[in-house]
């Protein structure tokens, strides 16, 4: 990989390296070692791509080891290959010639080059230079030359527009616009702003989503010394004068750059994972300049109206003087509804639809739907809505994210073990994390409230209308058993309250593609808006006997065999007794899981291949051979190869044919033989026969077991769903299915004390174990056929259920 040039010719790149002694010295308690520094140095960009710092007796490897780190992770830049390596001896040559890389010319040579940067190593480290205190070093604006004069006052003026339009007043750290420049190859970038306490100002470039979520999950638990910005994060910091080294402050002053403020100056900068503040290479300097111009334009057109009440998401797409396109979406997580294609997965139905037309159709252009008007008369603000409909779902998440991150932060400071004591509620809080969080912060009571009412007195913060919007609806909300009646995948699901009856369709993408008809779920849902939404979900569902049986309980617990009343289920004793009975449901049927069935065979014994290894007397295999055959109740050999004998034995249960039972078999392979039965009885018995017969012709050598359920752990270890069936079978299927069933209701069950589901029925618990059997059924069916399944309907008719 080469850095192109402003006038796209590759230059040659050189690596140099060298050793250099170090102002600082490590103190142990009996002595006390000098210090040395590894560098290399790449020519002609003048960029440090390793340094390694290491006492003094341990040169003669740490030039290697910096080339290793270098070659793997360079300080600056992409992973890339120097063209030539130069160092200034022939015994750093040997130590360089110890790494394992492509081929490359080492040449030994002055290396006079190194000087200055050891020079200003060594600065750095004594801390004399300005703003030392702060770590933050970049001596020069334009390092040596490498950065154009007319780039760097793009940033100047961009940062400028940017410091006056003050983000960091309406927009929370997490508040991220997601960046995509194709030309330059960035795709995913996250921007964010910091500053909301009034210091340290700075705008934030995150390589993606992911890394910035990551950091953001460390925050908490690490020490306010340990820098968490992700490696090869850039920002552009905006930096009091008095803490800018004098050559930065001299280069803006002779080349006229405006500052952003009064005495205020642009720093940008390039983060390491272990903290370490590099150079921008000139690729990544075009990247902040052409984003910074598009960043400014988009906060001027929009402004506070990004995160004010009822906003809406946004995509825009800007082009700079170089006609480079910069695609600015706001919230970040929207940018998949907005600006994918339409075969992407994660958007269904009229959302598609309405997403490829406004990708593909222009507002004068005619409208797709056949009108004859233009399209910005017809569908076009109807498709609008739909597309931002659906990204307002992902507006949502991540404003609810922020708020819930606050009230965390509040609990954890202001009660601490009094707010984690919640905790001891749920068997695993971090695996229920889906329930158990929401649930301490706006159901749990602390002190005598919830943690939201304890915040809103403590004044930490003014709620802004949507958090109180969402805080009231999670307060309104009450905890029940869901059951779901009806599926639509990727889109929602329609559940009916186990105890109050009462109904409501919710919308959740995930959720909608992991449920089937007849799941049972313990959480709450929200009225929010003009939509219904989780508000609280425990991550384990459970199939309908079992949720039956919760139910059965939860209402014994509140005396009402019938309709529960909506008040007493928000009573915080009746929530705390649900999520144990529900959490302890849930283990029992994992342990019953876990534990695999015992399989016997038809003598009752406990079910485990075994075989026994034998070794034949020299030449005598056809002596063995011959007795084996003479055996009673054994099959021989065909003439056919097969090399098989079979041992059976009378079945009394089987009078047609007295030898139909196999209870082992016998296989000669040249000086070998092989005995195998399916238990330890047979196994023994068998064994025992074979060396009465055949005596001192055979050496018994070894036995081996087979567990049984090996290989099925093994084929279901993957998760796999079957393959589905193509429509004839499918269709086949169903046919049997329907068969199988039709005189099902006039079957005695064992489930039903021997009654058949007709008679069973014509008692009210009857019938409440007849459709507590038919939803099992029809939960399972769910699963393994999908759209295949057979309708259960048809048998509730039957019955009169429905």
């Amino acid at each position: 990989i080469r850095n192109e040039s402003r006038s796209g010719i590759h230059p040659i790149v050189e690596w140099v390296g060298g050793y250099c002694p170090v102002p600082i010295a490590i103190d142990e308690p009996d002595q006390s070692h000098d210090v040395m520094a590894a560098l290399w140095l790449e020519l002609p960009s003048g960029l440090v791509v390793s340094a390694e710092i290491m006492p003094s007796d341990q040169k003669g490897a740490g030039l290697a080891r910096a080339l290793m780190k270098a070659l793997v992770a360079p300080a600056a830049g992409p992973v890339r290959y120097p063209d030539q390596i130069r160092v200034a001896s022939e015994d750093l040559a040997m130590e360089v010639r110890t790494v394992d890389m492509p081929p490359v010319s080492v040449t030994i040579a002055p290396t006079p080059e190194l000087e200055e940067v050891f020079s200003s190593l060594a600065a750095h480290l004594k801390g004399d230079f300005p703003g030392a205190d702060e770590g933050k070093w970049s001596p020069t604006y334009l390092q040596r030359g490498l950065i154009p004069a007319e780039l760097m006052e793009d940033i100047f003026r961009s940062s400028g527009v940017i410091y006056m339009n003050k983000p960091w007043e309406f927009l929370e750290e997490d508040h991220l616009i997601r960046m995509d420049i194709p030309d330059l190859g960035v795709e995913g970038m996250c921007v964010g702003f910091i500053g909301q306490m009034g210091e340290n100002h700075a705008v934030l470039f995150y390589p993606s989503l992911a890394e910035f979520e990551k950091m953001y999950t460390m925050i908490d638990a690490a020490p306010d010394d340990v820098p968490l910005f992700p490696r090869g994060m850039l920002t552009l910091d905006f930096v009091e004068g008095h803490e800018v080294p004098d050559p930065m402050r001299e280069e803006a002053a002779r080349y006229g750059w405006p500052l952003p403020g009064d005495g205020v100056y642009p720093i940008p900068m390039r983060y390491e994972g272990d903290g370490l503040v590099t150079d921008l290479s000139m690729g990544e300097m075009q990247t902040l300049a052409t984003g910074l111009q598009s960043l400014a334009a988009f906060l001027v057109k929009h402004g506070k109206s990004l995160a004010g009440p009822g906003s809406s998401p946004v995509c825009e797409s800007w082009f700079n003087r170089d006609d480079q396109e910069v695609i600015l979406t706001f919230p970040c997580q929207a940018h998949h509804l907005l600006f994918e294609g339409p075969s992407a997965n994660n958007r269904a139905g009229d959302e598609v639809a309405a997403a490829g037309r406004l990708d593909t159709t222009g507002r004068n252009e005619p409208c797709p739907c056949g009108s004859g008007k233009k399209y910005k008369r017809c569908h076009m603000r109807e498709d609008e809505e739909k597309v931002s409909g659906a990204a307002s779902v992902a507006l949502d998440h991540q404003r609810e994210n922020t708020f819930i991150d606050r009230l965390l932060k509040f609990a954890d400071v202001r009660f601490d073990k009094d707010y984690w004591d919640h905790m001891r509620l749920f068997k695993d809080p971090d695996d229920a994390a889906q329930m158990s969080i929401p649930w301490s912060l706006f159901r749990y009571p602390v002190q005598g409230k919830t943690i939201v009412d304890h915040y809103r007195e403590a004044g930490w913060g003014q709620l802004s209308r949507w958090e109180k919007e969402f805080a009231a609806a999670q307060q309104d909300a009450w905890l029940s058993v869901w059951e779901v009646i009806r599926v639509d995948p990727g889109r929602s699901v329609e559940l009916v309250d186990m105890l109050t009856g009462e109904r409501r369709t919710v919308n959740d993408r995930t959720a909608s593609r992991s449920l089937v008809i007849r799941d049972a779920i313990m959480g709450w849902v929200l009225d929010f808006g003009d939509r219904c939404v989780f508000g609280g979900i425990f991550p384990r569902s459970l199939p309908p006997d079992a949720a039956a049986e919760v139910v059965r309980l939860a209402r014994q617990k509140l005396r009402r065999r019938r309709t529960v009343p909506i008040e007493k289920l928000r009573t915080y004793d009746f929530e705390r007794y649900l999520i144990r009975k529900w959490g302890r449901m849930v283990e029992e049927l994992e342990a019953r899981w876990s534990q695999p069935p015992q399989l016997t065979n038809t003598d009752g014994d406990p079910l485990l291949p075994t075989r026994d290894h034998y070794l034949i007397t020299q030449d005598r295999a056809m002596e063995v051979s011959r007795r084996l055959a003479g055996m009673p109740y054994v099959n021989a050999p065909e003439e056919d190869g097969s090399r098989e004998y079979v041992f059976l034995r009378p079945d009394s249960g089987n009078q047609e044919n007295e030898r139909k039972m196999v209870i082992g078999t016998a296989r000669i392979d040249g000086e070998s033989l092989l005995l195998s039965a399916n238990s330890i009885r047979r196994a023994d018995d068998l064994r025992k026969a074979v060396e009465k017969v055949c005596g001192e012709l055979i050496t018994h050598r070894l036995r081996e077991h087979e567990d049984p359920f090996s290989q099925a752990r093994s084929r279901s270890g993957s998760g796999a769903l079957p393959d589905e069936l193509p429509p004839e079978e499918a269709a086949l299927s169903l046919e049997l299915k329907k068969r199988h069933y039709h005189d099902w209701p006039d079957r005695s069950l064992p489930a039903l004390d021997g009654l058949t589901p007709l008679e069973a029925v014509r008692s009210a618990e009857g019938r409440r174990k007849v459709e507590t059997i038919i939803k099992s059924m029809e939960n399972s069916e769910a699963r393994m056929a999908g759209e295949h399944a057979f309708d259960f309907n048809i048998l509730r008719k039957k019955l009169g259920l429905i």
